[in-house]
């Protein structure tokens, strides 16, 4: 990605992380869970590093620094969805999209 972008090259890199949630979540299986479908980079680093971070390590928690240091490194943008949401979450109507 680094290359290309030196060259002057505008490249558009995309990572998608499947799993069985509809995206990740704050408050996860609480009443006041709130769904994250669209969100900054910035934004989730900020949520991703509270101590305690409300991304467990054995769930979401792997998944969410992997979008960061994806998105760090040069990614356009970032999903994380259930398979059979995939098409929803591209429109921002399901799962988590990570932008720049």
């Amino acid at each position: 990605i680094s290359r290309a972008r030196a060259r002057g090259e505008e490249v558009e890199v995309t990572l998608t992380i499947f799993t069985g949630e509809d995206g990740a979540k704050l408050n996860y299986q609480k009443p006041d869970q709130t769904d994250l479908r669209v969100i900054t980079v910035a934004e989730l680093e900020k949520i991703y590093s509270r101590n305690p971070c409300p991304f467990p390590a054995g769930s979401m928690g792997p998944k969410i620094k992997a979008v960061i240091e994806f998105m760090k490194n040069g990614g356009s943008a970032a999903y994380i969805t259930k398979t059979d949401l995939f098409e929803e979450t591209l429109k921002g109507r399901a799962g988590t999209t990570v932008t720049r």
